[in-house]
């Protein structure tokens, strides 16, 4: 797959976003996360999640002759179906397995709690969207309960914080099309 930048270079990181059921999606390689400041490093090799799910595997097996393993309620999956194949089946499956998921994470990093890195270009633009929510949300507030000298600086902060989003998307769109080869004229 090319990367959406350059579209050069295969892409080594792909990156997923899900808001409001909205799926964006985007495809980068090494040359063009770098000079965006994008720098991912795992954790974790996945030599380590497969060491994690055969210790896994093997500790659970003469347990499981015993009783019935537990199965994912909305797509069926086993444990013993999600142990061997490293994949879950549905999103109610991270509910269904949470203390086997637990202990897998506990056994391939240092918790169970995620702490990647996100470029800051991204947190700006996610922090962003959130303070506008924010805003929207104490404008209205402030209009039902009659406080119209709060409204009025509300609105100016939101005209702002909108302005300001606009800009850095246009200037993300126009380096997306900068980075777009150029057709040869011959």
């Amino acid at each position: 797959m090319l990367c959406s930048l350059c579209k050069k270079n295969e892409a080594t990181i792909h990156y997923t976003e899900v808001v409001n059921n909205q799926v964006k999606k985007i495809d980068i390689c090494d040359q063009c996360a770098k000079s965006k400041g994008i720098n991912i490093e795992l954790p974790f090799s996945f030599s380590d999640i497969l060491t994690a799910l055969s210790k896994e595997i093997t500790g659970l097996e003469p347990a499981a002759k015993g009783r019935r393993a537990p199965s994912c309620q909305v797509c069926k999956m086993r444990l013993n179906e999600f142990l061997k194949s490293g994949r879950l089946g549905c999103a109610h499956c991270y509910e269904t397995f949470a203390d086997t998921l637990q202990d897998i994470m506990r056994n391939i990093q240092k918790g169970v709690t995620h702490m990647g890195k996100v470029p800051a270009r991204f947190f700006d633009a996610e922090s962003t969207r959130r303070r506008i929510s924010q805003i929207e949300k104490e404008l209205r507030e402030a209009v039902a309960q009659e406080r119209y000298e709060e409204c009025v600086h509300l609105r100016d902060e939101l005209k702002r914080l909108k302005e300001a989003k606009d800009t850095r998307n246009a200037q993300d769109a126009k380096e997306a099309r900068d980075a777009k080869p150029k057709a040869d004229n011959a």
